[in-house]
């Protein structure tokens, strides 16, 4: 049975985790209603580790060898970047009242910061956000406001355990440059750390669940 205080206290480079999925702690308290993740889901993997946890493939050894991620610190750090796009995003469309500007802006979200390591979106995403935002009648000041609070959610980071592995092989998943995607569900019994950056995010998702604790 899943618990989450034990997955918050693992720590999140355990041995034992192999993959990392960076995501939103709104998406997160989904994923806990629903008992799994949504079909499609992006792991960070560095290929070191996917090589000695999965039975050997000689037709995916070239596809594992194309993969960009090289230590364990590296999938981490990838997954956390993701984790800060989509709590940025997600805190606009919920809180932030701005999805109707989101709905109208094409650039995947994950690309907002791409080149800024100062924790700041691009000019691009700026101009892009504002532009938008005023055809649908947001003032610029709003905007602006509403991107600085959501700069504060940095979102979470998702250990996955080795056991999920353990009836499955690469032929399972589909690589890509800095992640493999996993097609199936996968169940939250699989998780094996959970890292919240901030203390308002994690006390959001302790309370989130716990409220939804009592009422089963």
């Amino acid at each position: 049975m899943f618990n989450l205080e034990r997955a918050l206290n693992t720590w999140i480079l355990d041995k034992d985790n192999v993959f990392f999925h960076g995501t939103s702690v709104e998406s997160l308290k989904k994923i806990l209603r629903r008992g799994r993740f949504y079909q499609g889901i992006n792991l960070a993997v560095a290929k070191t580790r996917l090589k000695r946890v999965l039975p050997e493939d000689h037709e995916k050894i070239e596809e594992i060898n194309m993969l960009d991620l090289n230590t364990l610190v590296d999938a981490y750090s990838i997954a956390k970047f993701y984790a800060k796009a989509k709590a940025l995003h997600d805190y606009l469309h919920s809180s932030g009242g701005l999805a109707d500007v989101l709905k109208s802006y094409n650039e995947p979200y994950d690309n907002w910061f791409f080149g800024h390591n100062d924790g700041s979106i691009s000019r691009l995403a700026w101009s892009q956000l504002l532009d938008i935002g005023k055809d649908l009648g947001h003032s610029a000041r709003e905007i602006k406001l509403k991107v600085k609070q959501g700069l504060k959610r940095k979102g979470v980071v998702i250990g996955i355990h080795k056991s999920f592995l353990y009836d499955l092989t690469l032929k399972d998943f589909q690589l890509e440059g800095f992640y493999v995607i996993y097609p199936s569900n996968l169940e939250i019994k699989s998780i094996g750390a959970i890292y919240v950056s901030t203390l308002d995010e994690k006390m959001d998702l302790l309370q989130n669940y716990n409220i939804n604790k009592k009422r089963k």
